[in-house]
């Protein structure tokens, strides 16, 4: 195997000190929100077009009123957000160091 440098070996190590750094379950839910958003959005984005069709529309064809939609989608996203928040939460705090 071709020996490294050390200056990439010793940057290669602190770049695994961080991978393998313990969190908290709290620290790797606020990590994990963003993504559990951006998963969330296409779901939240499904459930208020389905709520803005089965509301109806006006005689001309247009949709009267979008809030429905616009709420259900919120809400879906709110709750996979709290779905995905509270898995991660107890997913980690199984799995963390009992005070070693």
């Amino acid at each position: 195997m071709p020996q490294v440098p050390s200056a990439v070996q010793s940057v290669l190590d602190r770049m695994e000190a961080q991978i393998e750094k313990e969190r908290g379950p709290l620290v790797n839910v606020l990590i994990g929100t963003p993504i559990f958003l951006v998963v969330a959005l296409p779901l939240g984005f499904i459930a208020g077009v389905v709520v803005v069709l089965f509301t109806g529309t006006l005689d001309t064809v247009g949709q009267g009123n979008t809030t429905p939609g616009v709420i259900t989608g919120l809400l879906v996203m709110l709750v996979f957000w709290a779905w995905a928040a509270y898995g991660t939460y107890s997913s980690s705090k199984t799995t963390a160091p009992s005070g070693e």
